[in-house]
C-alpha cells in the first residue's frame, strides 16, 4: 500500500476542524496547540511534545494503536491504495517505561536512533500515542518507594543514567522529557529521602538542577548539587560517560557526592564555575609568565592575533612583513595565501623579503588542485601543517576563507 493522499485530507477524514489557517500550517484546538505541516505532511502536539507523519495522525487521534492498523484505516478511507506494503516503523534505539507504585505500566518513553523521542500510555493492555491526562511520575517509582532511607537519592537528566546507577547499586530517578521537567507533584514520592542532583556537563544541565533543586526545596526536601564529577567530564557528558572513564566506580562516585554536599555551592554559583566566571579581585593573586613574542608587542608566541582592515588597505603585505621580520629573527612561519595563486605569491613575497626566505613554507590555494578544508577540518590542517613544517606561527589570509559558510551557523564552534 502507498499513501495517495496529504495530511490535510487525513485531518479531515479524521474530523478535525482547524482553529486557524496559514499557507503551509494548519492549527487545532482552542489555542492552536497541535500544528499541522502541509508542506512536509508532519504534525506536532505542542502541549503533549508528540508528533509525526500521517500514520502517527491516526494512531494519536484513537483511530488506531499501530501503523499497521493506521494503514488500514486509511485505506478503508480511501486514502491509501493497495500496491505496497505499509511503512515500517522507525528503529527504535531504546524505550524507558515509567510503573506505578504496583509496577504496572503507565507511560513509555521511546528513543529512536534518529534521536527523536516518542512518548505513550498504557491502555487496556496496549500502548497507544500520546500521554494527554497521564498521571506524571517519577521513572523507576517502585525502586524509589523501597526502604533505601540511608542511601541518598540520585536524580539524573534522563532514564538511560537512571538504568545505569540503579543496575550498579545506586538508588535513582528521573523526570519524563528531559532537562528542566521536575515538577512539584514529583516531590510527593521523595519525602523523606536525601537527594543529590548529578546535572550533565552543559549550560542545560546545570540550569536543570538549579530548577529541581528549587522545587524541591519548597517541600523541605533536603537537597544538594553534585559538581565535583564536572571535572572529568567533556562538555554535555554525562553520569554514563564519568562511568565509562571510570570503569564503573561506585566508591569513588559516592566519595565526590560527600565532597559536593560538603562543599556545596549554591545552584547560581555552580552555574558561574562552569564558565570560570570569577570576581575580578581574583586576579590580583594570580601569577602568569611573561608574554613572548614573535614580533613585539603585536604577535605573542602563543594564542590568536587578528589583523582587521577594510580591503584593499594592505593586510597581505602588512602580514607578509610580520613574516619576513620572523624569518629575519630564525623564527620560522607558514602563510596559508587563500585568495592567490603561485605566481602572484611569488610577485608578492619578493617585493617585501630582502633576501631569499630561509625559514616561511607556503600554500598558494588558487594554483592548489585541493579544496581547501574549512571549519574544524581546517583547524585539523593548520595543526598538521604545523607539526609538520615546525612553523611556530601560522598566517591565515584570509580567516573567512576557512570558515563554514555563514548558513550552517557553526563558525563559533
Amino acid at each position: 500500500m502507498s499513501i495517495n493522499c496529504d495530511i490535510k485530507q487525513v485531518a479531515e477524514a479524521l474530523g478535525m476542524q482547524p482553529s486557524s489557517k496559514s499557507q503551509y500550517e494548519l492549527r487545532y484546538g482552542k489555542k492552536g496547540s497541535l500544528s499541522v505541516n502541509l508542506k512536509t505532511d508532519v504534525w506536532f502536539d505542542h502541549e503533549q511534545h508528540n508528533g509525526g507523519g500521517m500514520l502517527d495522525l491516526v494512531i494519536y487521534k484513537g483511530q488506531a494503536n499501530s501503523k499497521q492498523k493506521a494503514a488500514e484505516w486509511l485505506k478503508q478511507q480511501g486514502l491509501i491504495a493497495d500496491d505496497t506494503p505499509a511503512p515500517k516503523s522507525k528503529n527504535i534505539l531504546r524505550a524507558h517505561v515509567y510503573r506505578d507504585a504496583m509496577g504496572e505500566p503507565v507511560r513509555k518513553a521511546v528513543k529512536y536512533k534518529d534521536g527523536t523521542w516518542r512518548q505513550s500510555r498504557w491502555h487496556q493492555g496496549d500502548w497507544i500515542s500520546g500521554v494527554k491526562g497521564v498521571a506524571n511520575i517519577p521513572y523507576r517509582l517502585p525502586e524509589i518507594l523501597e526502604d533505601n532511607f540511608d542511601c541518598p537519592l540520585f536524580i539524573f537528566e534522563g532514564e538511560k543514567d537512571v538504568d545505569r546507577a540503579i543496575d550498579k547499586g545506586l538508588h535513582a530517578t528521573c523526570n519524563v522529557g528531559g532537562a528542566g521537567k521536575w515538577t512539584r507533584e514529583l516531590n510527593q514520592y521523595l519525602i523523606g529521602k536525601s537527594v543529590c542532583i548529578v546535572p550533565d556537563n552543559d549550560a542545560a544541565g546545570l540550569d536543570h538542577a538549579s530548577k529541581a533543586f528549587e522545587v524541591l526545596v519548597l517541600d523541605g526536601i533536603p537537597s544538594a548539587i553534585m559538581t565535583s564529577h564536572l571535572a572529568d567530564l567533556p562538555d554535555k557528558g554525562d553520569f554514563s560517560d564519568w562511568m565509562d572513564k571510570h570503569n564503573d566506580d561506585i566508591d569513588l562516585f559516592y566519595k565526590l557526592e560527600q565532597q559536593s554536599r560538603e562543599n556545596q555551592k549554591s545552584p547560581e554559583q555552580a552555574y558561574l564555575d562552569k564558565f570560570g566566571i570569577k570576581p575580578a579581585s581574583d586576579l590580583l593573586g594570580m601569577q602568569f609568565d611573561p608574554l613572548t613574542f614573535l614580533y613585539q608587542g603585536l604577535v605573542p608566541s602563543v594564542g590568536l592575533t587578528l589583523i582587521a582592515a577594510l580591503p584593499k588597505t594592505g593586510k597581505s603585505f602588512f602580514v607578509l612583513n610580520l613574516a619576513a621580520h620572523m624569518d629575519a629573527q630564525g623564527k620560522s612561519a607558514h602563510y596559508l595565501a587563500a585568495e592567490d595563486n603561485e605566481r602572484r605569491l611569488k610577485d608578492r613575497i619578493a617585493m617585501v623579503f630582502k633576501d631569499d626566505p630561509r625559514h616561511l613554507t607556503y600554500h598558494a590555494v588558487m594554483s592548489s588542485e585541493q579544496r581547501l578544508p574549512r571549519g574544524s577540518d581546517a583547524i585539523l590542517q593548520i595543526k598538521q601543517v604545523a607539526k609538520s613544517t615546525g612553523a611556530q606561527c601560522i598566517i591565515v589570509d584570509t580567516m573567512q576563507s576557512i570558515l563554514n559558510p555563514s548558513t550552517t551557523n557553526k563558525n563559533y564552534d
